[in-house]
C-alpha cells in the first residue's frame, strides 16, 4: 500500500491544530466526492472529536507542547486509485521555529530535543506549511520578529523545493485576515507582508496558496467576573475555504501514486528483461557449437584436381600436369603435394612444396615425367598434400 506523510507546520500561532482537525472534519463530512477516510489509530479518532467538542463548548484547544508531535494515521480511499496510508504530523511551532531558524541541519548532527520533530519534517512526501498573515505580521509590531518568522518560513520553503517534495503554503484564519486585505488576492496580501518569501518562492506559481478558516465564526466572551474579553468559536461556526486545497491534496496523492505505480512497473520491466537476457545467454551457451581453433599445424585439402598437358610440352607427349586447388584449414606451415599418374599398374609421380597460410586457397601445378602418352585412353591420376 502506497504511504503518505504530510507533515504541517508553522510557527505558534498559526492554528495548525485546528487546521489538521478542521481538514479532517471536511474530508469525514464528504468535501471530496467518493473519498472515504478510515481513521487507524486511536489518536486520529480522538483527536478531531475532541477538538471539535472543546470548541463547541466555548473554548480553544491547546496547541502541541513543545519537543511532541501528534502522529494521526488514516487509510484514504480515492476514487479509481488503491487504497493510501495517510500519516499527518502536527509538530510544535517552537520546534518548527528551531529546525528552520537557519538552514536545516541536514546530514548534520540534530539536537536531542529535535531529532523526532526533524525526522517528521525530513521524511515527509508532502508539506504543508501555514501561516497567519494577520495575526504575526500584520498584527506584530516588531520587525525582528516578523523577520524571524519569515525567515522561518524561507528556510523551510527551501528545504523542500530542493528535496523535490510537494508543498503548499495556506493562509489560515482567512476569515478575520481578508478584512484587512480588501480587493487584494491572497498572493498579493502575501506579496505585500511577506516580501522576502513572494520574491523566492511565489513569483513563478509553482507554490499554491490556499486561504482558509478553519472557524469563520467568533464570538466576544467576558470571563464570569465580568473581566478580559476573548474570542471563542460561535457554536453555529463553519470551516471553509477547503475545497481548493482538498483538490491539490487529492490530485497530487493521485499524481505520487501514479507515479509510483509506474516506477513499480518499470522496475519489475527491468527485472523481467534481465530475467529473459539470462535464460537466452543461458540457451545460446548450451546450443552454441563447441569452439573451434585452428590446429597447430597446417591441415591440407586438395579439391578440383584434374590431369592437362601443356602445349610447350607437345614434344614429350610423356608429361602430364596435375592441377588443383590446395586449401589450408590449418595453421601456417609448409605443405608438400605429391601428384601421381598411373596405367595398368604402373605408377609415376611428381611433388612440389608450398607455404600456406592459414585459412587460404593456392592453385597448383605438378609435372608427372612418366613412360606413356598421358593422352590415351586409361590413364589416372590423383594428388594428396601432407
Amino acid at each position: 500500500m502506497a504511504r503518505e506523510s504530510i507533515v504541517v507546520l508553522g510557527s505558534v500561532g498559526a492554528g495548525k491544530t485546528l487546521f489538521v482537525a478542521a481538514l479532517v472534519k471536511v474530508l469525514q463530512e464528504g468535501m471530496l466526492p467518493g473519498a472515504i477516510l478510515n481513521p487507524q489509530n486511536r489518536a486520529a479518532h480522538q483527536y478531531v472529536e475532541q477538538i471539535w467538542k472543546t470548541l463547541r463548548e466555548g473554548e480553544l484547544p491547546a496547541g502541541t507542547i513543545q519537543g511532541q508531535r501528534t502522529e494521526l494515521i488514516w487509510i484514504l480511499q480515492l476514487p479509481e486509485l488503491p487504497a493510501v496510508s495517510i500519516q499527518i504530523l502536527d509538530t510544535a511551532g517552537q520546534d518548527y521555529r528551531e529546525i528552520f531558524e537557519d538552514n536545516p541541519p541536514e546530514g548534520k548532527e540534530v539536537p536531542l530535543h529535535l531529532q523526532g520533530p526533524f525526522e517528521s519534517c525530513r521524511s515527509a512526501t508532502l508539506a504543508v506549511l501555514l501561516v497567519d498573515v494577520a495575526g504575526q505580521f500584520v498584527g506584530e509590531r516588531k520587525s525582528e520578529v516578523r523577520d524571524e518568522r519569515e525567515l522561518a518560513l524561507k528556510f523551510a520553503l527551501d528545504f523542500y523545493r530542493k528535496r523535490n517534495v510537494p508543498c503548499c503554503l495556506v493562509l489560515t484564519k482567512w476569515d478575520q485576515a481578508k478584512t484587512i486585505a480588501g480587493d487584494q488576492s491572497p498572493r498579493e496580501f502575501v506579496g505585500e507582508h511577506l516580501p522576502l518569501i513572494n520574491k523566492i518562492h511565489l513569483h513563478d506559481g509553482v507554490i499554491p496558496v490556499f486561504p482558509v478558516s478553519a472557524v469563520n465564526k467568533w464570538k466576544v466572551e467576558l470571563s464570569g467576573d465580568g473581566g478580559d474579553a476573548r474570542l471563542v468559536a460561535d457554536p453555529s461556526f463553519a470551516s471553509e475555504g477547503f475545497h481548493p486545497f482538498v483538490g491539490w491534496l487529492a490530485q497530487t496523492i493521485k499524481e505520487r501514486v501514479l507515479q509510483a505505480n509506474f516506477l513499480k512497473w518499470l522496475k519489475w520491466c527491468g527485472k523481467a528483461m534481465g530475467l529473459l537476457l539470462l535464460l537466452w545467454m543461458g540457451y545460446s551457451w548450451m546450443t552454441a557449437p563447441p569452439a573451434s581453433h585452428p590446429p597447430s599445424v597446417p591441415q591440407p585439402v586438395i579439391t578440383n584436381s584434374k590431369l592437362e598437358y601443356d602445349n610447350s610440352f607437345l614434344l614429350y607427349p610423356n608429361i602430364g600436369i596435375v592441377t588443383g586447388t590446395l586449401s589450408n584449414q590449418g595453421s601456417a606451415g609448409s605443405v608438400t603435394v605429391t601428384a601421381y599418374v598411373n596405367k595398368d599398374g604402373t605408377q609415376w609421380s611428381g611433388r612440389r612444396s608450398y607455404f600456406v597460410e592459414s585459412g587460404r586457397s593456392y592453385t597448383f601445378e605438378i609435372p608427372v615425367e612418366t613412360s606413356i602418352d598421358v593422352r590415351q585412353l586409361g590413364v589416372r591420376y590423383y594428388a594428396q598434400a601432407q
